[in-house]
This record gives C-alpha cells, sequence and structure tokens, in this order.
C-alpha cells in the first residue's frame, strides 16, 4: 500500500519519465530511418 500511495505522489515525475522514454524512442526510430534511406 506504502509503494502504491508512493506512485500516487510521484505520477508527475513518473508520467514526465515516460514522456522523456517515448520521445527518446522516437529520435532513435527516427536516426534509424534516416540511416536506412542513406545508405
Amino acid at each position: 500500500m506504502g509503494i502504491l500511495l508512493g506512485a500516487l505522489t510521484l505520477r508527475p515525475l513518473w508520467y514526465a519519465s515516460v514522456l522523456a522514454l517515448g520521445f527518446a524512442l522516437l529520435v532513435v526510430l527516427a536516426f534509424y530511418l534516416k540511416s536506412l534511406t542513406v545508405t
């Protein structure tokens, strides 16, 4: 229960980390596609 409460209080931080992870994944995918089109 304490873990759940901590997750609720840290929701903005968790949301920001998920957003950053998604953005990083998009950037990696974009660079991968760019390298595919170049070669």
